[in-house]
């Protein structure tokens, strides 16, 4: 979809935003108008004109009750489309720099040693992750950082997402949909949190909630009692004390079980908007109709006998029994007539012994589905996309046509060609040319690739390989390692990895930064020699013209590639296109001249001291 076709269904849901909320004013004025005729009924019983003080009281209790419920379905679909315009909105914000305010940016899947993912921005403020999320629900998120951490998966197994995510992008609708259902368990109000709902269904497996034979008969048999007792005492066969001494009775019932039954069924009624929400997603899924055999797997999961939505709402709806305990007058109602507690904890048992052992794949299916749908946002907002090909070769390949940085908007972002195999390549140019852009736009891109994403290229190819980096390495006084120091240790790691002859690419950013020119080159070139071998990549990006030297070297074969700039009169630019042959450069007393790739000689005066 374009950004204007976003736009204007963005309006088009505030519109109709507008119009329940001018309803749910009518309807909440004939709702009081109606509570007021009530009274005046009322007052008229008492004033002794019972025909019409009955008849307004008759007619507008029940006038009174249809706008209560009515006035609650008008609330639900406002935060339903509420829900949506905040959906819509968010894709919106895709298409600039906005997505950068997002609230949920991975930072809590990212550990200390996860430094790819750092280096890269797959976690963390202004990262993929918070980039490409769309998923509310707890596991959601964990699925969606779990793909994208970078695991080198063969097309056997990437393959079906890839027809799974493609499919999802073509069901804008109901995508879009189901993420404006996922957005309810946001804007309702909640008493929960996800670690609440996490310890609700280990609870729900571990132990049952009944209780003895004998409470159970009570529970069945006293109402049965009871209300045939009424029944007697209105023909007068009883005396009305035998009717009080039975609502007595399940009213002491009621206060004996108290605090056990409200241990048992308050966690119940926490988790009770969370169930409501997965009821209305579950049904959702249920309907709708798939073609990939990855999403027709996960729905078989919620189709199966009855269906998870029924299952779920049913549960919902013992939780919403369970609620009527904080309304006195009808729990003191119902407590005193039909051992409402003990019914409720009946069904609930119930529920658990037949369903409790599904929950838990439904509430994972359903993250499964949201990290996919969150994989499928670049095919909504970005122009340049493609569904990258897995090859199934033994030698590491890379090969890409307009590749560009994902999370650059596209009139920002400059596509660059690749084909490289097994080897080592050198890139070099001035600061702010390209190359940490372009070692983080290859990461990134192979992230999407082996997650089952697409790609934001003309066309990628690529082969399962391990990802490796050293881009942001810091100090750490703590543990007493230097900048330096941080390095090596990147470098060794790699250097270790690729003793195993598997297949890696190792990105590394202005390789050993952190020393003197001298040591620097001599340790990159002694790193690089160490990290070529027939089963690795290595990108090595550098100030240091000597590291080209390596092309030379028999035992590397280095290639060498550079980012160029020119001028614009006085003003610098750079245009992000990488050049097959490094950059040449003379250094002259007081004067720098740089070979610009194709772009005429331009002197730069240097000051000297």
């Amino acid at each position: 979809m374009r950004r204007e076709d976003f736009e204007k269904e963005y309006l088009n849901v505030k519109g109709r935003e507008a119009a329940l909320e001018k309803r749910s004013t009518a309807v909440a004025f004939f709702r009081f108008a109606a509570f007021v005729l009530f009274m005046i009924g009322l007052a008229l019983i008492i004033a002794g004109k019972t025909v019409m003080g009955y008849s307004l009281t008759g007619i507008f209790l029940i006038l009174f009750i249809f706008l209560l419920f009515y006035h609650g379905k008008i609330k639900e679909k406002q935060l339903y489309e509420e829900s949506m315009g905040k959906v819509l909105f968010s894709y919106i914000a895709r298409f600039g720099d906005d997505w950068q305010h997002f609230p949920d940016d991975g930072a809590d899947f990212l550990g200390e040693e996860d430094t790819v993912m750092a280096d890269l921005d797959i976690l963390g403020p202004h990262s993929l992750y918070q980039f490409l999320t769309v998923a509310q629900t707890g596991k959601g998120k964990q699925h969606l950082a779990d793909l994208l951490r970078g695991e080198p998966r063969e097309k056997a197994e990437i393959a079906p997402k890839q027809a799974a995510v493609a499919e999802l992008a073509e069901k804008t609708g109901f995508s879009i949909h189901l993420q404006a259902l996922s957005g309810l368990f946001t804007l309702r109000q909640q008493e929960g949190t996800w670690d609440d709902m996490d310890e609700f269904l280990a609870n729900l497996k571990g132990k049952r909630t009944g209780f003895s034979h004998f409470l159970t008969v009570c529970a069945w048999v006293l109402p049965v009692l009871t209300l045939g007792s009424l029944g007697l005492v209105i023909a007068g066969w009883i005396p009305p004390a035998w009717f009080m001494a039975l609502i007595v009775l399940q009213w002491a019932f009621a206060g004996f079980g108290y605090r056990r039954n409200m241990r048992i069924l308050q966690p119940l009624y926490s988790m009770l908007r969370y169930l409501q929400t997965y009821g209305e997603i579950f049904s959702a899924l249920e309907n709708e109709e798939f073609r990939s055999p990855y999403l027709k797997r996960i729905q078989s999961k919620f189709r199966e006998g009855v269906g998870a939505s029924w299952i779920v709402r049913k549960l919902a709806a013992i939780g919403e029994a369970a609620n009527l305990h904080y309304n006195p007058f009808i729990y003191g109602f119902l407590a005193a007539f039909l051992m409402w507690d003990y019914q409720c904890l009946i069904a609930f048992n119930r529920w658990q012994r037949r369903y409790c052992e599904n929950l838990s794949s439904w509430f994972l299916a359903v993250g499964e589905i949201e990290a996919l749908m969150s994989l499928a946002v670049l095919c909504h907002v970005k122009g340049n996309y493609s569904f990258p090909a897995i090859l199934e070769e033994e030698k590491p390949r890379l090969h890409g046509e307009s590749l560009a940085h994902p999370l650059l908007p596209d009139d920002q972002a400059v596509g660059n060609d690749c084909d490289w195999s097994g080897g080592t390549y050198v890139i070099t140019g001035s600061n702010m040319s390209g190359k940490t852009t372009f070692l983080r736009t290859l990461g990134l891109n192979l992230i999407l690739t082996y997650a089952g994403a697409p790609v934001v290229a003309r066309s990628f190819a690529a082969t399962p390989m391990r990802i490796f980096t050293s881009m942001r390495v810091g100090d750490d006084v703590t543990k007493g390692i230097s900048t330096f120091y941080g390095e090596l240790l990147r470098i060794k790691e790699m250097v270790t990895y690729s003793k195993e002859g598997k297949p890696m690419i190792a990105l590394i950013d202005e390789i050993f930064k952190g020393t003197n020119s001298a040591d620097r080159i001599i340790g990159a070139k002694e790193a690089v020699r160490r990290l070529t071998k027939p089963w690795g990549m290595t990108l090595v990006s550098t100030h240091d013209f000597e590291l080209c030297d390596l092309e030379k070297d028999a035992a590397v074969a280095a290639k060498n590639y550079h980012f160029s700039e020119y001028y614009e009169g006085d003003a610098l630019r750079f245009d992000y296109l990488l050049r097959g042959k490094a950059a040449a450069a003379l250094q002259m007393p007081g004067i720098l001249l740089t070979e610009t790739g194709g772009y005429p000689l331009k002197r730069q005066t240097q000051k000297t001291e």
